[in-house]
């Protein structure tokens, strides 16, 4: 009994049971398991720069097409970034290359790739047309696909070319076989370890330059240039630890400091990253006193990482002396008792929110300090009183706030309860503040405590008045020549010569006038009448083409009081039809809806006399 159990337990030992390896990556290809390449494939397809099949293969035996070629090596240079253009810039290329596209038949899909080597000079015309043949796809051979991913990558590398790098071939027994202008590329390949040649059984090697590349073997050559271009990145990738010692927010700049001696000045464009405490981070984050490592890429700045910073303020006082010449600032406490602090040279000061300088100081301030990791950053310092004026850009009625543009800078205030608001000389509301009109704001110790608002005035010339039963049209020359449109809207107050005016038709070209805006809104004209020329709108009533007198009337459409009668004297007139034509008095018809423009030569109790200049047809009767 004891012999079977020790048999039992003998066994049990044998069979040992098969796990899968957790840590191996599965294939993302059916058919690469015992491929050569299987790793390079594996990669490529993470990184999503290839693709297979619909039913899961990568068919690595199968040759490699032109177009997929071209299509694969652009994605890998996508991938290494070294493709700046963004898709805006990338379709004017397109579109820049689309007659060679077109005779080339070549895919859709392929079309971006195609274009871009093109414009880089990486493929040539002629190239293209060898593409497609017979409407089918043409396989590339080994030095072809030498030649191509040569040249994308030598954007990078910058190795000269030249005949001399033949020489590293003859270690291959068919170099001439290899056509001599792509000898330097397939040459370059070689010395970077990216392409190898075929052993012989005699340990001999060949390069077979006109065999077509399979999928495998140019999966291989993908990912080893990949690795070349990588390594080469590195070698001209140096970091940097420094602090940034100012900021100018007008172009971006930071002073970076290395070390008591040694600073450089960078522009920051949109192109470098930022990032803080791991985040993604704007210009704007960064602050003056952190610590930063850049990472500079053939001495160009590519990123700036910075540690999350620890920001404290501390308020002190009001100030009730300074001392210029020492550094010495004496305020009054919290407490109500007198206190000092000297500071060092470096300290940076701002006044009111804006960079100043410790000569500034003055008493009545209110003075702060604030600490950036423990240290102190900066001294800040308020106005007891101060009158900001300037145009309102945005009223932020969520966060009772309201940014004001005054010179080139935005402003932002926060309006409390406790704020008065004025506007056109009575108490108002946030919400009824309008952008675009001027404002006035007092400050104390940097709290918002009155708020004066008015509306904008302009004064110009009438150059044109667009005037019709819909919406009505004013445009004005200013003194600087310049030109604008407005809409004058129905709720418009008008005033003549400091009269009230009945509508709109009183207005004239030449007028000199003085507009009021809520906002945008135009909401007064005040005109001067320089001239005794008026224009208006009618119908005609009569017509007398004997001595060339028309009878008019305004139509209830453009005065509700009743009909008002001219009587027109043409006889010097120009008169256009509508189709912009010139005409006779004897063209035109009653009820005709004209507009004339004139001189008012007399007034009756019955009709106003006109001398005409110009009359246009409207409208004509139907």
């Amino acid at each position: 009994m004891k012999k079977i159990i020790a048999l039992l337990l003998a066994v049990s030992f044998l069979i040992v049971p098969i796990y899968a390896d957790p840590n191996e990556k599965k294939d993302y290809f059916t058919d690469i398991s015992k491929h050569w390449a299987r790793d390079n494939i594996n990669h490529l397809a993470e990184i999503k720069i290839i693709s297979g099949f619909p039913d899961d293969t990568y068919k690595p035996q199968n040759n490699v097409k032109k177009c997929e070629a071209i299509a694969i090596a652009y994605r890998m240079l996508k991938y290494e970034n070294l493709i700046k253009e963004n898709e805006n810039e990338l379709s004017k290329i397109q579109e820049k290359h689309k007659d060679i596209l077109a005779v080339a038949q070549i895919p859709n899909w392929a079309k971006e790739p195609v274009s871009y080597f093109l414009d880089k000079k990486i493929i040539s015309e002629n190239e293209v047309k060898s593409f497609i043949k017979d409407k089918k796809n043409v396989p590339i051979t080994r030095e072809e696909a030498c030649l191509y991913l040569g040249r994308a990558i030598n954007q990078e590398l910058k190795i000269k070319i030249n005949a001399e790098m033949d020489e590293k071939l003859d270690v291959f027994e068919d170099k001439n076989e290899i056509k001599d202008e792509n000898k330097p590329y397939v040459s370059l390949l070689y010395s970077e370890k990216i392409v190898s040649g075929i052993k012989k059984p005699d340990g001999t090697f060949f390069f077979n330059p006109k065999g077509e590349i399979k999928r495998g073997s140019f999966t291989k050559l993908i990912d080893s240039s990949m690795k070349v271009l990588e390594e080469h990145k590195k070698k001209n990738i140096k970091t940097i630890e420094a602090i940034i010692k100012s900021k100018s927010d007008k172009d971006n700049k930071i002073l970076f400091g290395y070390d008591e001696e040694s600073s450089r000045e960078e522009k920051i464009t949109d192109d470098v990253q930022i990032f803080i405490a791991g985040d993604k981070a704007t210009y704007k984050d960064l602050e003056v006193g952190m610590e930063v490592e850049l990472t500079l890429e053939k001495d160009i700045l590519k990123k700036i990482i910075a540690e999350e910073i620890k920001v404290e303020k501390k308020k002190l006082g009001i100030i009730t002396g300074v001392d210029t010449l020492n550094r010495k600032v004496y305020y009054s406490g919290s407490d109500n008792k007198a206190h000092f602090v000297i500071y060092e040279k470096d300290i940076p000061v701002y006044l009111d929110s804006e960079k100043s300088e410790f000569s500034e100081l003055a008493i009545m301030q209110e003075l702060s300090e604030e600490y950036m990791n423990g240290k102190i950053s900066k001294i800040k310092v308020k106005s007891k009183s101060k009158t900001y004026t300037g145009i309102i850009k945005i009223v932020d009625t969520e966060n009772n706030k309201i940014t004001v543009s005054i010179g080139d800078k935005d402003f932002r205030f926060k309006i409390s309860d406790s704020c008065q608001i004025i506007k056109n000389g009575q108490y108002a509301f946030l919400k009824q503040l309008k952008a675009g009109n001027k404002i006035t704001i007092f400050t104390e110790y940097g709290k918002t405590k009155y708020v004066k608002t008015f509306p904008v005035m302009e004064s110009g010339t009438i150059t044109e008045l667009s005037v019709d039963d819909k919406k009505n049209y004013v445009k004005v020359r200013f003194q600087d020549n310049d030109e604008k449109l407005y809409e004058i809207p129905s709720t418009v107050e008008i005033m003549i010569n400091g009269k009230i005016a009945s509508n709109v038709f009183d207005l004239n070209v030449t007028n000199f006038v003085n507009l009021t805006f809520d906002g945008t809104e135009l909401i007064k004209i005040e005109s001067v009448q320089k001239t005794n020329k008026i224009g208006r709108i009618a119908c005609i009533k009569d017509i007398y083409s004997s001595n060339k007198i028309v009878l008019a009337q305004i139509t209830d459409i453009y005065n509700t009081s009743g009909t008002f009668l001219y009587e027109l004297d043409l006889k010097d007139a120009i008169i256009i039809n509508e189709n912009g034509g010139k005409i006779r008095v004897r063209d035109l018809n009653n009820w005709d809806e004209i507009f004339f423009y004139g001189n008012k030569t007399k007034e009756d109790a019955e009709k106003v006399y006109f001398k005409v200049e110009k009359l246009l047809v409207l409208e004509r009767k139907k």
